[in-house]
């Protein structure tokens, strides 16, 4: 199943409620997603990564992620993925 991403810039906030997990590598947010549908998005910003090269591959490294471990992600969540230098 191909997921959807998460284009609305409203879609990426979230509450200090809602459960995340963190590594070195990412920050997982997770909440209820609007339609049945679950989406995710994906964080890598300018501050983190100084340059375009390095914040489009954490980028796919991050959406390969997603898709290897697309099955253990809950169905009526949206995840929110920010990426960690």
């Amino acid at each position: 199943m191909k997921r959807k991403t998460i284009r609305n810039h409203k879609d990426f906030f979230t509450t200090p409620d809602d459960p995340a997990y963190a590594n070195h590598y990412f920050i997982v947010k997770a909440k209820n997603a609007v339609k049945k549908d679950s989406r995710y998005g994906i964080i890598a910003s300018k501050r983190s990564f100084k340059l375009a090269v390095q914040r489009n591959r954490a980028k796919r490294r991050l959406r390969d992620c997603i898709a290897a471990n697309e099955n253990l992600m809950a169905p009526t969540k949206d995840y929110i993925f920010i990426a960690r230098v």
